[in-house]
Parts: C-alpha cells; structure tokens; sequence
C-alpha cells in the first residue's frame, strides 16, 4: 500500500469514528439491528363499563333460545343465544327505577316489576325500549315497591312487594285496574314468589314466613301462613317445579324444601348446604334440577333436591362478585346473575364439577372503553391481554396485524393489574387480593381465588392490601407483588391452579414502605422483583425462598429531588435480567444474584421515564417510554446508542416480546400495537 492509500484509509478510519460518536450521542442504532415498524393501534378488546351496570337481579328463561335479564337503572338485558356468553343485548325500559324480578312464562310475554312500584309487560321481550309498556303507581304505597313477580302462564301473573300485599291479574297487559290487591293479615316484607301453575302460589318474606294459595287470584282469605316453627332467617327467594316440590332460600347458608308446600307448618325441612352464606337466589325446572346462588360469588346445584344436604354441591368460587338472580330453563341451560352486571351460564349445573361461563359486563347509560392493563406473549404464536374490567383477550396470531383476538369474561368488573403466561397452557392474573388461573387461556374458564388479603395502616386501622404484579415461571411457581402497609409485601404458590391454600404470604421487603411492583420468573429456581420505591431488586436463586436485596440504582442517576424507582424488570433467562427506571435508565446484568456493580447502566433516552421493559434474550429488548415512545435494541448492554426509538402514542400500558422479531404493545384504549423486525 502507498503513502497515499494510507493517509486515505487512515481519514477514513477517523470519520468512521466520529460518525460513530456522533450517532451514539443523537440516541439512533448504530447497531446491524434489524430496524422495526409498528403497526396502527388496532381494538381487540371490545368490552365496555356502563356507567349503571345492570345490577342483574332477576332472570327468566321460557326456552333454550330466551332469556330475560332485569337489572338496575330499569335494565332489561336479553339473549336468544344464551349459551353464548357474549350475546346479550341491553335496553333502558324505565329509567329511575330497579326492576327486581322477572317471569316470562313463554317467549312471547314477559313482565317484571320495580323498586318503584312499576310494572312492565311485553308481547315482544327483545325489541328493545320500545317494546315494553310500563304500568305506574299499581302501588298505593310505592314505597314499599314489588320485589317479586311470577306467572304461571301469561293470562295469570302475581307478584308481592315489600310489605303485606299480593297483587294478582289475569290480564296482565289489561293496566292498573287488572290487578287487584289483597293484603295478608300480620307484619311481613314479602320478598319472593313462585307458582309453578294456576292453583299454587307460594311467597316467602325476609321475616323468615311462608304463606301459600291454591287459589292465587282469591281474596286475603285464600292465603294460609305455613311458616316453620324453627324460622328467624330471612326467606329471600322460592322456586317451586312443581306442586310438590319448593325450594327456598335463606342468609344463613340453608335451603327450605317441601313436597307439599302447602301442607302446613311440618311440611318443610331446612337443610344446611353453603355454611353461613347468604343464598339470595333460586331457580328449579320441572324434572330438573334446583340452582341456588348466594352473595359470595358460590353456586349451590341438586338434580336431587329433597335428598338432604348430601345431594347438594357447592361451587364456592365462580364469580366472587356474588349473585343476585338464578334462572335455569332446563337440565341443560342454567343462568346467573351478578352483582357487576354480568350472567353465567352453564349446561351442565347440576354436574359434580360444573362448567361456568361469564359474560361481559352488561348494562345502561353511558358506556366507555376498556383499557388493557398488561400483556404477556410466552411465544410468537401466543398473547394474552388482561383489561380493567375482568376479561382477557387472546390470539394464536399476535404477528399478523388482522389477528382475531379472543375475549374472555375472567371476573366481571375486577381490575386485573397483571397477567403472566409461561406458556400456551397456563396463564395466571391478578388484581385486588383475588388470583386467577386457567389451563386455557384461549378462550377457557378461568378458577378464581380470593386470598383475602389484609394489614394495619400507619393508624392501626384495617387496610385492603392488593396484588400488583405476577411472574409464573410454569404452573408450579408464580410469585405476585403485593401492595402492603406492612412486611408481607409477597404472594407465593407452588401449585397456583389449586386455589387460595396453596398461596403464602412472604415478607421481602427490607422496609414496610417497600413497593415491589415488578416480577420475573424465568425458571423454577430464578426470580426477580423491582422496587419502585428504593431503587433495588430482590433475587431469589431458590424459587422464591430466600431473597438477596441489591441497591442498583447509582448517585449520579438522581434527578433533583426524584428517587429512582425500578419500575419494571424482565428476565428471559436465568443469566440476564434487565430493568428500567423513572429517570431514563435501563440497567441489565448478566449475574442477577451478584452485587450492585454486576448490573450496568445505560440511559437511551434522555432522563425520561421508562414504564415497562421486555427481553426475548440477552441480544433483544424493548422498552415503553411513558411519554409514548418504545425503544428497541439487539445489544441491551452496550449502551444509548444501541436503541432505535419510534413513536406509537401515549395509551401505552404494556409490552411482551417473545422474539427478537416480534413484539406487542398493549394500550389503555383497548388496543394492540404490533411491532415487526424488517431486514
């Protein structure tokens, strides 16, 4: 080589460097990383929040292809396909009133009552607002309103209200005038009715009584008091299948069963069969079976209702939000209702371990969209999503921009603050103190667990603790962060499917004012949380026994008076753990469980703060910036200019990347943001 050549190559060497320096300084990749495009925002999730969720306090079902749902802020919710948990529809039919209950005893008559005194009646139950009739002041004390209605058929309906009267017509669309009133002798606060047909009527009250007509449509004389003499709980509900066979229901967790409901005082036996709950809802079909729900969320079935508490099996945990309303048109199709605004249904209730499926929460008045509050993508053909409101959405098809996702209704109107999935067969997610899992995260039931979580304040009051986070390196171990005010900041199970016993309460923190809002399992043995209060990560290398606190946050990352929190950490395997901070630091390490100066610091943009980081491995990371900008880089741990930096809008929540090439963004609009490797 020649003088000449030699100046040439030395001049190019040095301008290579300096465009080097220069490109490191502006924050662009100057890394052979592929670059990445992201797609428009893109609604998955098409669940809303009502502004008046229908509070579903009565269900009639008069065919496999009908039901009628009654709510609060006079709701009327109606499905032709009730086996399909999302097809509900939902109608405002008397604004300023609850209905209470409902009774159509075939699809083309329906009639429900209200708070308020109100009666409604239609011929056609899913035409909407229109297609009811409303009968005003049938009450001449309104206040009392009418909690029940039943009609046998549709020229014979009675309904009671919250004091001593029963109502009776056999012309129920005739108006105010076709009904008359018949008071009942003595103090009562009827709740409950039912008439399984033309000559039997049984009403139970919250006073524990019980009185019955075989001539329903008779004067104050053709009703007989056949209250048992070991009452004193309040009656809430009463189906009757039959003219020999009733069932009622009480607050004390009993059944009330009778084969001859009129036969007097001896003719009903209480049985025990949900401990102390309340079972606030009944519903029995001819030659079916009888389903009982109670506050709490459990479901109480029995193809055998006379048969004592063995024949009956309790479901404890199908919605913790509890129900309000039961309504089974056969062996095969059985509703529910709940106190959020939603319905579950299943075809098999009376089954020893039944299937429950929920809807999305229905309901009035002004509707908003579901924000998603966290993603996990195990692969790149698996992403589940968890929303505010108790759904998640799935796909087997996270790259492809026109993916049909999948939505689930997990626990309608709880908040889910996380959700982690190792695989395509396990998903687990939390919020509040509750825990759910599924073996199906595609579409499956998911099992609830309630782990009833509590500490004392700084004030030696009862303070709610919540989960705010979850890693799960399989479904033999996840781990969640719990939000404290005291030293259990942990929740621990080895066997998450099983419910509340397997979970254990853990105190990580060094302090009680530790916030652990961050987790990462990636194996049985390796786990990572981030504290977004002091600046460190706790790891443990015996699957969450032991924990080592590491500081690794550095002096020089403060910003004025702002302590540097870690806000988030994802460790794609047991060897590489990254983080990100509130002041525009990712830290990564290639020794997790090693000491402050095994994690290093770089800052890709600016003194920003960086929400949400995810590694598909040690050669791939993407980090949310929260003023809605995502970073990506094929070398983590090389520095600022190792980023390339692209915009996709403030709504972000969240982001999973199961590879290098592939990564998903989930946003408070209820929306994904598809981000693919090109080159």
């Amino acid at each position: 080589m020649n003088c000449r050549m030699e100046r040439l190559s030395a001049l190019a060497i040095a301008i290579a460097v300096v465009l080097f320096a220069a490109a490191a300084a502006a924050g662009t990749a100057v890394a052979s990383s592929a670059t990445f495009e992201w797609s428009a925002p893109r609604l998955v999730d098409h669940a809303i929040r009502f502004a008046h969720p229908a509070v579903v306090s009565g269900l009639s079902c008069p065919s496999a292809t009908l039901c009628v749902g009654v709510g609060s802020a006079g709701s009327i919710v109606t499905s032709v396909d009730p086996i399909a948990p999302g097809d509900w529809n939902a109608a405002t039919v008397d604004p300023g009133s609850d209905l209470e209950s409902v009774s159509c005893p075939t699809t083309s008559f329906c009639a429900a009552v209200a708070d308020s005194g109100d009666l409604l009646t239609s011929t056609n139950p899913t035409g909407g607002t229109t297609a009811w009739n409303r009968v005003s002041k049938l009450l001449t004390n309104p206040q009392t309103g009418i909690g029940g209605i039943s009609c046998p058929t549709a020229s014979l309906c009675v309904a009671v209200n919250g004091g001593s009267d029963i109502l009776a017509s056999t012309d129920p669309t005739g108006g105010a005038t076709a009904w008359s009133t018949r008071t009942i002798a003595g103090f009562h606060q009827f709740d409950g009715v039912s008439c399984p047909t033309v000559s039997l009527c049984v009403v139970v009250d919250f006073d524990g009584q019980i009185v019955t007509s075989i001539d329903p449509t008779g004067g104050a004389s053709a009703w007989t008091d056949v209250s048992p003499s070991f009452g004193g709980s309040a009656l809430l509900s009463v189906s009757c299948r039959s003219v020999s066979l009733c069932v009622a229901t009480d607050d004390a967790g009993e059944v009330l069963v009778s084969q001859n409901p009129a036969g007097g005082v001896g003719a009903w036996t209480a049985v025990k069969v949900d401990g102390t709950n309340t079972i606030s809802a009944v519903s029995c079909v001819a030659e079916g079976p009888c389903v009982a729900g109670d506050t709490n969320g459990g479901l109480i079935a029995s193809g055998n209702p006379s048969g004592g508490a063995k024949a009956w099996t309790v479901d404890d945990a199908v919605d913790p939000s509890g129900f309000d309303s039961v309504g089974c048109q056969s062996a095969t199709l059985c509703l529910a209702g709940d106190a959020q605004g939603s319905v579950a249904v299943s075809t098999a209730p009376a089954a020893s371990d039944p299937v429950w499926l929920l809807s999305p929460q229905l309901g009035a008045g002004t509707a908003r969209r579901v924000g998603l509050t966290g993603i996990s993508c195990p692969s790149i053909s698996f992403c589940a999503a968890a929303d505010g409101a108790g759904d998640t959405v799935s796909t087997v098809r996270p790259g492809e921009p026109a993916a049909a996702w999948k939505l689930t209704a997990v626990n309608p109107g709880w908040s889910i603050s996380a959700i982690s999935c190792p695989s395509s067969t396990f998903c687990a997610a939390v919020g509040g103190d509750f825990v759910g899992t599924t073996v199906n995260p595609a579409g499956g039931l998911w099992s609830l667990a309630d782990l009833e979580l509590t500490s004392l304040d700084n004030n030696g009051d009862i303070a709610l603790d919540s989960l705010t986070a979850i890693g799960c390196a399989s479904s033999a171990l996840c781990v969640a962060t719990r939000y404290s005010y005291g030293a259990d900041n942990l929740e621990v199970s080895r066997d998450p499917l099983e419910g509340a016993a397997t979970w254990q309460p853990e105190a990580l923190g060094q302090f009680d004012y530790d916030f652990f809002q961050a987790m990462s399992c990636p194996t049985a043995s390796v786990c990572v949380a981030a504290d977004a209060q002091g600046g460190t990560v706790a790891v443990s290398t015996d699957g969450a026994k032991r924990w080592k606190f590491t500081y690794v946050e550095a002096k020089s990352a403060m910003n004025g008076s702002l302590t540097p929190a870690v806000n988030d950490v994802s460790c794609p395997t047991r060897r590489f753990c990254a983080g990100v901070d509130n002041v525009g630091n990712v830290i990564t390490t290639r020794d997790p469980s090693g000491a402050a100066k095994a994690w290093h610091r770089a800052r890709p943009d600016g003194g920003h703060n960086l929400s949400a980081i995810s590694c598909a491995s040690a050669s791939f990371c993407a980090v949310l910036e929260a003023r809605g900008y995502v970073l990506v880089s094929s070398r983590p741990t090389r520095g600022a200019g190792y980023w390339q930096r692209a915009k996709v809008g403030k709504d972000v929540t969240g982001l999973s990347c199961p590879s290098a090439r592939l990564c998903v963004i989930s946003t408070n609009t209820g929306a994904v943001i598809v981000g693919k490797a090109r080159g």
